[in-house]
This record gives C-alpha cells, sequence and structure tokens, in this order.
C-alpha cells in the first residue's frame, strides 16, 4: 500500500496569488487598480491576512477559482488519502531551504520489478524499501532536474549501477536515457507513459503507470494538491500542458507530486483554484449542463466559449478521441465513449456534424443513438443540413418527450471562439426561449426564423449567396492575374466598387497567396450548394450560377481539394494552378 503519510498542502493561499500574479506578469500596482482594492490590502493578501472581498475580487482577475481558493486559505480542503498496492512514497528533508520533497518507487507486486521516480535529498529511505520488499530496481525516472529532486542519484546509481536514468530530453542530464513525450516503458507487467508538462521545468516530465489498482502520474512539481509549480519558465505553457496532459486522465488517477500529500485527479478538479474551467458555475442562470456532439475546430471552440462564460461543459464525444480529449482537457468535461452517455450526462446538447447521413447517424443508430433516454432534453443542431432532417428531427424527439431546434451558422471558427456568431434559429418558439440566454452567450446576431426547417432553408441561401461570390471573385483575381494586373491593386479597386463584398475581405488576400488554411472547407462548401440546388428544383427554378458554382467546388473535390477552405477555388480559375 501507500506508505500512510499526513503531509500539509505545499502552498498556503498566498503562495498561489504569488505565482498567478508572476505568471501572468502584473505588478501590484496593476492588479490592485484592476481589482478596484487598496495596495495596501493586496500586499496583506500577499503576506497571508485573509481578507475575502479583496481575494473575492482578485481571484477572476489571476484566473483563480475564487470559492477553492478560500477553501484553501480556511484550511477546510485537503485531500483523501490515496492508497494503491505497488506506490511507494517517500518524503526527505532538504535542509538548504527547510522543505522537504517526495520521491517514489513503483514496483510490479507479481514480479517485484521495480523503479525509482526522483530520488529526494537521502537515498537511505529508498535502500531500506528496496531490501523490505525484495525489489529488483531497473530504471529511475527523473522528473525534472531542480536539485532537490535528483540530490539522492549519485547515490542510488552506486546501489544500483545495473538502472537506466530518464530524464526529459531538455532537461540534459548528464548519463541519462532521454525521454520525449510519448515515450513508453514497461516495468513487470506495468506500463509507463511520459507526458511532457513544462512550464516549471524546463522539460518536465510526467509519467503515468497503468496496471496497478488505480492510474498513478508521478508529476514532479507540474501539479500540486490544490496548487502547481511556479512559472520558472512558461506559466502559459505549464498551466496548458496540465489542461491537455493530465487533467484528460481518468478522475480516479493518483496523482504523485513532487511536494505535499497524494491527491487525484477528481481532487484537483473539483478543489484546485488554478483550473476554474473544471468547476460547475455557482449562477443560478447558467444550471444546466451543456454536451456537444462533434468538438472539431467550430463545436470545439463553442464549447470552449460556453465554458468561458460560466457553463458547465459536462461531456463531449468526437469520432476524433484526440479532438475530444482536448476540448474535454480544457473545460473540464467528460469524454464520453457512447451517444447514450452524453444524453445522460446533460440538458442540453449541441450537434455540429458534417452532413445529413453523420445527423442521421447520431440520432437513429438502433445501438447507440441521442435519442436514447432523452426525455427532458433539448438538442441544437448547428450543422448546414436539408430541411427536412430538422423537420424529421423534431418530429421524432417530440413522441419521446425531447425537443430540438436548428441552430445554423453563418460565422466560421473566430467567430465561434469568441462567442461572435451569427445565429438562425428554426423550430419551436417555446425551445428557442428557453435556450435563448444560452444563445446569446454564443453569437453576435441572434435570428429567430420560424419554424423547423426554416432556418436551414435561410442557411442553405446564405451559402449558396456566399459560394457564387467566392467563385466569382476567384475568377475576377485568376483573369486579372492573367492579364498581368496588378492584384493588390485590382483587389483594392474592387473594394469601392460593385465588386466589393465580405468574399473579398475574407479571402483576397488568400486567393492571392495561395494560402488555403481552412475555415469553411470546400467539400462543405459543395454539399451546401447541392441542398440550395436541390430546394430551387422542388420550387420549381433554375439557378444556372448556384449550378455553376457547385461543379467548381465538385472538382475541388475530385482533385482532392476538398480540404481545402473555400478560398481555394481560385486554384481552379488562375493559370498554371490546379485548374
Amino acid at each position: 500500500m501507500v506508505q500512510s503519510m499526513k503531509l500539509p498542502l505545499e502552498d498556503n493561499f498566498e503562495d498561489l496569488i504569488g505565482k498567478a500574479q508572476k505568471g501572468l506578469k502584473f505588478t501590484d500596482e496593476a492588479l490592485a487598480f484592476r481589482a478596484g482594492i487598496p495596495v495596501a490590502s493586496l500586499t496583506l493578501l500577499k503576506q497571508g491576512s485573509l481578507l475575502e472581498g479583496p481575494l473575492r475580487q482578485v481571484a477572476p482577475l489571476l484566473n483563480l477559482h475564487a470559492e477553492t481558493l478560500l477553501a484553501i486559505a480556511r484550511k477546510t480542503w485537503s485531500p483523501a488519502p490515496a492508497e494503491v498496492t505497488g506506490l511507494l512514497h517517500f518524503n526527505t528533508h532538504y535542509a538548504e531551504f527547510d522543505m522537504t520533497v517526495n520521491h517514489f518507487i513503483v514496483f510490479d507486486p507479481a514480479t517485484k520489478t521495480a523503479a525509482i521516480f526522483d530520488t529526494g535529498t537521502d537515498p537511505a529511505p529508498t535502500l531500506a524499501a528496496v531490501a523490505e520488499h525484495g525489489l529488483q530496481v531497473e530504471s529511475i525516472f527523473i522528473t525534472h532536474t531542480h536539485v532537490d529532486h535528483v540530490l539522492a542519484l549519485p547515490a542510488l546509481r552506486t546501489a544500483f549501477p545495473q538502472a537506466v536514468v530518464y530524464c526529459g530530453r531538455g532537461e540534459n542530464l548528464a548519463d541519462s536515457a532521454a525521454v520525449d513525450h510519448g515515450f513508453r516503458y514497461t516495468i513487470g507487467g506495468l506500463q509507463v507513459e511520459a507526458r511532457e508538462t513544462s512550464g516549471h521545468a524546463v522539460c518536465g516530465m510526467t509519467y503515468v503507470i497503468s496496471g496497478l489498482a488505480q492510474p498513478v502520474a508521478i508529476v514532479g512539481d507540474a501539479l500540486f494538491a490544490g496548487s502547481m509549480g511556479g512559472p520558472r519558465t512558461s506559466w502559459e505553457t505549464a498551466l496548458n500542458h496540465n489542461r491537455q496532459r493530465l487533467f484528460s486522465l481518468p478522475a480516479d488517477t493518483v496523482i504523485a507530486p513532487g511536494h505535499g500529500p497524494l491527491t487525484t485527479l477528481a481532487e484537483e478538479k473539483a478543489h484546485n483554484p488554478f483550473y476554474p474551467e473544471f468547476k460547475p458555475s455557482s449562477n443560478p442562470a447558467m444550471k444546466e449542463k451543456i454536451a456537444f456532439v462533434g468538438v472539431g475546430r467550430m463545436g470545439g471552440n463553442m464549447a470552449r466559449r460556453v465554458r468561458e462564460v460560466g457553463y458547465q461543459v459536462s461531456a463531449v464525444y468526437d469520432v476524433n478521441p484526440a479532438a475530444a480529449a482536448e476540448v474535454a482537457a480544457e473545460t473540464g468535461a467528460t469524454v464520453c465513449p457512447t451517444l447514450a452517455g452524453i444524453t445522460a450526462a446533460a440538458d442540453i446538447i449541441f450537434t455540429v456534424v458534417t452532413n445529413d447521413e453523420a445527423m442521421r447517424g447520431i440520432f437513429y443508430n438502433p445501438e447507440d443513438n441521442l435519442f436514447m433516454g432523452a426525455a427532458g432534453k433539448t438538442f441544437i443542431n448547428c450543422a448546414t443540413l436539408t430541411p427536412q432532417v430538422h423537420i424529421d428531427l423534431e418530429a421524432a424527439a417530440s413522441k419521446i418527450g425531447a425537443s430540438t431546434i436548428e441552430g445554423c451558422m453563418a460565422s466560421s471558427i473566430p467567430q465561434a471562439r469568441e462567442g461572435t456568431l451569427q445565429l438562425m434559429i428554426g423550430g419551436k418558439k417555446t425551445v428557442f426561449d428557453q435556450v435563448e440566454p444560452l444563445l446569446k452567450t454564443m453569437s453576435a446576431v441572434l435570428t429567430y426564423v420560424g419554424e423547423a426547417g426554416q432556418a436551414a432553408k435561410v442557411k442553405a441561401l446564405v451559402n449558396m449567396v456566399m459560394n457564387i461570390n467566392t467563385a466569382g471573385l476567384a475568377e475576377g483575381l485568376g483573369l486579372g492575374a492573367a492579364l498581368g494586373l496588378d492584384l493588390e491593386m485590382l483587389a483594392k479597386v474592387f473594394s469601392v466598387t460593385g465588386a466589393n463584398s465580405r468574399v473579398l475581405q475574407t479571402d483576397g488576400d488568400d486567393m492571392i497567396q495561395r494560402e488555403h488554411s481552412c475555415f469553411f472547407r470546400a467539400d462543405h462548401a459543395a454539399k451546401d450548394s447541392h441542398i440550395a440546388l436541390s430546394l430551387a428544383r422542388d420550387a420549381g427554378l433554375n439557378l444556372p450560377l448556384a449550378a455553376a458554382t457547385a461543379a467548381q467546388y465538385d472538382r475541388m473535390v475530385e482533385l482532392g481539394l476538398g480540404e481545402l477552405d473555400k478560398s481555394g477555388i481560385a486554384e481552379l480559375t488562375f493559370k498554371n494552378r490546379q485548374g
């Protein structure tokens, strides 16, 4: 079992304030001014005087969660003891700074094969434990090379000459094997995965061990119970690495830090003030739990925005597990392996998928779908789809006591992140009224269009006209280039004449420079053009410009250019390009 060790938290509340302030590069004067408090009050806080009012005003400016920071200040929280057979915990004194430091042994209980993680300051407890448990030490892993973590390394090298020493490549530890992010190793029947968690250290490494009763993450100084290492190299990197590479681990993962008590990921999500995104909102107007199906660049940024304004993002699902894990780590959500699990975890579910087929798959797959257990739930469907799909979904939802609306978007990736989407809503007005406060936090313009299917029709026309404009601009610039005209001059003239358009602003330079990083995919443009053409056929209209534009985007798909931005249509109109 873990050796029982009741250690105090590594940091007091004033340490957290100081670390965050240093990391964000606030002077005392600037922080106090923005918080609306006297500098003297900030000074008292940083000296350890608990002033609740000033603390609450300072915390959000430092991206700290005020309630959990207060709990640490009042000493009302400490992590519950964690016990895992195969993990030994040691805490030794570092006299130079009158502090203590942790190190660990992990061993396979079946084979007694073992590895040492960091060394602490005194080799004696390690040597005694190896002898007591009859362990075979094959390796020594170093999380980072700050002196308190490696002081006993020379003695342990002597005691275990066969043991290979592993350390992050950027730490430049002499006579060690360099470790990169993603490195894997085995300790008997246990698996070790290295995850770079730099920011406090130049190339800090967390070692995640699986195969014991619970996952274990030996994190060095990347994360402490209720805190984290200070900003020695990059505060932003430290926070982001932790979010993406530690907070994406299972909730029962035991966190074995370089200082202070053991904790778990669940404890840190609930109680670590540095990660407010994992705490439920205290705003009663934001009580709903929100989930997302489809967290690519649009859906992922929508989830980030929703969490940022205070809603709880409870769950995410994506066919790309890496995308789901990344967004979950940033928003505090759980990655759900099933669609039914998404529905169970949330009150409101956003879907952001690619086409009609994908939409039918997530709602009607008989083995796993969003309508399972969906009574009382609301679905906001944001993909550009055939209007009939939305009409059918609303009818199917109504039969099981659920609600759906269409939330069609006439915006792109940056607007999703900034909360400035242009949203067109179709469906029952009563459902729209219920979710309007949420949608307002995501949009600059929010328009209720009408009953189910109506917003999809408007969106199809928006994209049809946009695609025609894009194709027209590509032809104009392509012809200008063929005529030897200066394209910057030509674009300037376009911008002050009847040739001006929103597309000229967003895509003109990209067409000239052949910069087609994707904000709206060409294959999606082709799909949306065909939705509009289908509506036109049903209405008995012939739309030759829309048809010609659809043919151009179809041609892009045929040439393997469908994943380029829609501006890539210029590759078909400029001489000596793809066309």
